[in-house]
């Protein structure tokens, strides 16, 4: 799910979850009971309905004037690839025309979401529930045709949720109703339907080392269930500048801009705070790439932890929507996979992106670590959480090759 839908975060990317927060995650997950949907390896799009103006047929004098005026309405399907295309309730959202024009250059995308639109245009979707574009609904093509990395070899539309947006386009409400838990509908060749629930087996085996991992890393610093993965990204801060020299004032000081996002206080103001230069210079580098640090060093522990949370869950993911066996679409996303880093390693140009690439499959329990699902989506205190295991590596080796 990507595009105007937004984009789904991973557990360790929402920093206000507490350290019982991840715990709780890890245990719901190991133990199969954490309510999830399938995360749908297709093309996303959000689409909803406006009134067509109802134009008066003959002059004001005819007779049929005002009773023109009064006709029922015929509704557009407005589609939305970008939050652009949401401002205004879809004032700018592309229309029949545009969706031709906006994929020109992608004939396969174009003819695709060209296909999936009509057959949603045509289908039985109460078109009146979308309130003139104030009501969008968030789907996903699944299409032989298109086809990424999961071979599902079907042709559906898969309705995520709906989401409401303000003037703005800014989502202000995501949900589910009886009406979409219901509807089902076959238009134009397409299968409609709701995503998948997944069944999750329990994975016992692998708690106690995943949670003494987590359990590491809190103590580590001297934390509890209570503290957010910011504190624990404080405590980095404070251990890489105490290393530097950095007074404690100054490190409060950068503690609450790097951690805690308070940005209320001019930079060049607290460097200013620094008498050091070579300190100075230091911490001024570090400002430059900081979000680039939190992520490749300080959060990476947690991240590693839950990409292999990830794959352990997708491994033991059942009812998942791929037509083939789960182990014959796992032997064709290897041999993708396999091919792929065969012809990347034919340019030496491509050394740095296999290693790193390669480390993050390895990271997961490499390419037997596999599975024919993208990921898993649940809700969590208000966030809707990603679980991909080593989709994410995958998909940048076999998309390096096919775009490239």
């Amino acid at each position: 799910m990507s595009g105007s839908a937004g984009h789904l975060k991973n557990v360790w990317e929402v920093r206000d979850l507490t350290f019982g927060d991840l715990e709780k995650i890890i245990k719901k997950s190991l133990n199969g009971k954490l309510k999830a949907v399938e995360k749908l390896d297709g093309q996303n799009l959000m689409i909803s309905f406006n009134k067509d103006p109802c134009i008066p047929v003959g002059p004001p004098w005819d007779s049929n004037y005002y009773e023109s005026m009064a006709c029922g309405p015929d509704y557009t399907i407005c589609v939305a690839r970008t939050t652009s295309h949401l401002k205004n309730y879809g004032e700018n959202a592309l229309i029949e025309e545009g969706i031709k024009d906006y994929f020109k250059d992608k004939e396969s995308i174009r003819d695709t979401f060209y296909a999936a639109i009509k057959a949603l245009d045509n289908s039985d979707l109460n078109k009146r529930i979308f309130k003139d574009g104030i009501i969008w609904l968030n789907l996903e093509i699944i299409d032989e045709h298109t086809e990424n990395i999961i071979p599902y070899h079907k042709r559906e539309l898969r309705l995520h949720n709906f989401q409401e947006v303000n003037e703005d386009g800014k989502v202000i409400k995501i949900f589910k109703n009886r009406y979409l838990r219901k509807f089902s509908n076959i238009s134009n060749g397409y299968l409609i339907k709701p995503t998948n629930n997944v069944k999750i087996k329990k994975i016992p085996f692998f708690g106690p080392s995943l949670l003494y991992e987590l359990n590491g890393l809190k103590n580590l610093f001297g934390l509890t269930n209570k503290n957010t993965i910011r504190d624990y990204i404080a405590k980095c801060v404070e251990m890489i500048l105490n290393f530097e020299g950095i007074s404690k004032e100054n490190i409060e000081d950068f503690k609450d801009r790097w951690a805690y996002g308070n940005k209320s206080i001019h930079i060049n103001h607290l460097l200013n705070k620094i008498e050091n230069k070579k300190a100075k210079k230091i911490v001024r580098d570090y400002n430059r790439e900081i979000e680039s640090r939190i992520k490749d060093d300080f959060i990476a522990p947690i991240e590693n932890l839950f990409l292999r949370l990830g794959s352990l869950v997708l491994d033991n993911t059942e009812e998942i929507l791929v037509s083939y066996s789960k182990e014959y679409a796992t032997s064709i996303i290897k041999n993708k996979t396999n091919d792929a880093l065969k012809k990347l390693k034919e340019n030496y140009n491509n050394q740095d992106f296999i290693i790193k690439q390669n480390r993050r499959l390895e990271i997961c329990g490499g390419l037997n670590a596999i599975s024919p699902i993208e990921g898993i989506v649940f809700e969590y205190k208000n966030h809707l959480l990603k679980l991909t295991g080593c989709f994410a590596p995958v998909n940048q080796i076999i998309g390096k090759v096919k775009y490239n």
